[in-house]
């Protein structure tokens, strides 16, 4: 091994005895050397010395080892297991000329610098720049603030410029020596090249930053999709859902309207679905969670959800709700949407003259459990374990026959995942009908309020409303609809021509679309709350989460996503109106 020592420390040092009554101090340096690697602080050199044979991460207390910086030296670079160690490591007087280093410390800085050179003070010959590459003069080095301040510092990054003026990083940690005394008398320095860590976290922060951004671009088209998929829909929806109500249109017609109007909300809900599940794979999907009467969650699900369907195939659903506790702490939207799903594949999959029964009932813990059985096609027992996971329909041939994406089973359980209940499915096999259960933890009935609510049945006619919305069909079926209801309508197709609108004239409510060709419904509703106040509903076909928190954060008081039905407008309408 080489030592690179000044003459003058080449001599020898007594040592004071060991504590244990061994005499041989042989590692004592190797261990100096390992303890601040290891610890990185001055807390490392202010410890009590115990010498080993074996190389180890042993603290030292330089100043009971030995007096003054050159015994200091000798301890540290006698020993030929100093070149074991696979960082580099030099030491520095106080006025920062090396007096010693290892070969390693050589390789990193690409050349043995002389020994007591003034010229190589701090950190040998190496130029040094801080990590995004500005010059970093030796006297600010940090071997020189721990010089000036005697202060440790630990895990610091520059970079190192050699000789052939190729550029590293490393990694420094430096601590302090003192002698007997407490007086700084120099420091170690420990580096090692960390250029290859480096690059390896650039590339990751780099490929994150690619993902991240694909993944924006994946947010933006699906929204945009989502979008361009929907607004035709609406006014077909709105058109086939009023005439199918219509006494004055003919039966037949009706029915013919009806298989237009399913089909439509088949489509709405694939869309719906496709997005829902992509919110809950990135962890998109928020709940927000109030007290809920699951009973009155299942009358609804069951009275909207697919009753021309039940007529048409004669089907008999019967509800059975003997829960005492039916109070739960959920997203109703969200746990109608869950029991809207069940409920709608029971009704797909029961043959005509079928039954399906929806129960609820108290188990352990007053537990709610809401079961909805039917005697259709039921389940192979080997599809009952993946009935659950995503685009998943049991069979093809189920698949080809009944059609869908298989998505609806996986987004629900998702949901009562996220609400902390569960979700079951149980069959005894093919044409021996299926019943899934959905089990969540209740909560007390909440009081009473003596207020009278306004319902759905009685809106409020005369109502003024402002109708903003670009697609030129679309505007006009939603106001032919609306003025039948006796509401006062007026319709802007752009942000400029709705604040002319609301300068003319003042009005109850905003029914408007967001993307709109001059601006947004958002700004709209920020200006027009500037002018006065008014309640609005944002009509889009953006529906993501962040969708939905930006409409009610300018002031919408509901944000429902196209396509939408009459009947649905007008609940929002009587509901905020």
């Amino acid at each position: 091994m080489r030592i690179f020592l000044p003459q003058a420390a080449r001599q020898e040092y007594p040592l004071p005895a060991r504590s244990d009554g061994i005499s041989d101090w042989n590692s004592a340096a190797v261990d100096l050397c390992f303890a601040f690697v290891a610890g990185g602080c001055e807390d490392v050199f202010q410890s009590r010395l115990i010498g080993l044979r074996r190389i180890c991460l042993v603290p030292v207390r330089i100043h009971r080892v030995c007096k003054g910086l050159l015994a200091v030296l000798q301890a540290v670079f006698r020993d030929d297991s100093l070149e074991l160690i696979p960082v580099g490591v030099y030491v520095v007087e106080r006025n920062g000329i090396i007096h010693g280093y290892n070969r390693r410390a050589a390789e990193l800085w690409g050349r043995y610098p002389r020994r007591d050179d003034p010229q190589e003070r701090f950190c040998g010959s190496a130029r040094m720049f801080t990590p995004d590459g500005q010059p970093l003069p030796h006297d600010q080095s940090p071997v020189a603030d721990v010089l000036s301040d005697g202060v440790a510092r630990s895990d610091l990054e520059v970079m190192m410029q050699r000789p052939d003026g190729s550029r590293i990083n490393v990694s420094l940690n430096i601590g302090p020596l003192r002698d007997a005394t407490g007086k700084l008398i120099g420091a170690v320095c420990c580096f090692q090249d960390i250029t290859e860590r480096r690059r390896f976290e650039d590339e990751l922060t780099r490929a994150k930053e690619a993902a991240e951004a694909a993944n924006r671009a994946k947010d933006h088209f699906l929204a945009q999709l989502s979008h361009e998929l929907r607004t035709p829909l609406a006014p077909v929806l709105m058109t086939a859902s009023a005439l199918e109500t219509d006494p004055s249109v003919p039966p037949r017609l009706r029915q013919d309207l009806g298989l237009i109007r399913r089909n439509v909300e088949l489509e709405a809900r694939l869309i719906d679905d496709l997005l829902d599940l992509t919110r809950v794979a990135r962890g998109k999907l928020e709940l927000h969670c109030e007290a809920v009467d699951a009973h009155a969650l299942v009358r609804d699900a069951a009275q909207s959800c697919c009753g021309s369907d039940i007529n048409l195939k004669r089907l008999k659903l019967t509800l059975d709700l003997r829960a005492r506790r039916h109070y739960v702490w959920a997203d109703s939207a969200r746990l109608a949407q869950v029991l809207w799903n069940l409920i709608r594949n029971a009704v797909k999959f029961t043959p005509r003259g079928g039954n399906i029964q929806v129960r609820t009932c108290n188990g352990p813990d007053d537990r709610l459990i809401i079961s909805v059985a039917d005697d259709g096609i039921g389940i192979e027992p080997q599809a009952l374990d993946r009935i659950f996971d995503a685009f998943e329909q049991g069979s093809r041939n189920i698949t080809r026959h009944f059609g869908g994406l298989g998505l609806g089973l996986a987004i629900s359980k998702a949901l009562i995942d996220m609400h902390g209940g569960v979700i079951r499915a149980h069959s005894e096999g093919l044409n021996r009908g299926a019943t899934f259960t959905v089990e969540m933890a209740t909560i007390p009935a909440p009081a009473r309020s003596n207020s009278v609510p306004r319902t759905s049945d009685s809106p409020r006619r005369g109502l003024r409303i402002l109708l903003v919305e670009d697609h030129e069909m679309t505007a006009r079926v939603m106001s032919r609809l609306l003025q039948g209801l006796d509401y006062d309508v007026r319709t802007a197709c752009s942000v400029q021509t709705a604040l002319q609108a609301a300068r003319n004239e003042k009005f109850d409510l905003l029914i408007s679309d967001l993307g709109l060709p001059d601006g947004s419904g958002l700004d709209l509703m920020r200006q027009l709350r500037q002018m006065y106040q008014l309640k609005g509903i944002a009509v889009s076909g953006y529906g993501m989460e962040e969708d939905i928190r930006r409409s009610r954060d300018v002031g919408f008081s509901a944000h429902l996503t196209k396509p939408i039905s009459l009947e649905k407008l007008q609940a929002a309408i009587s509901h905020i109106a």
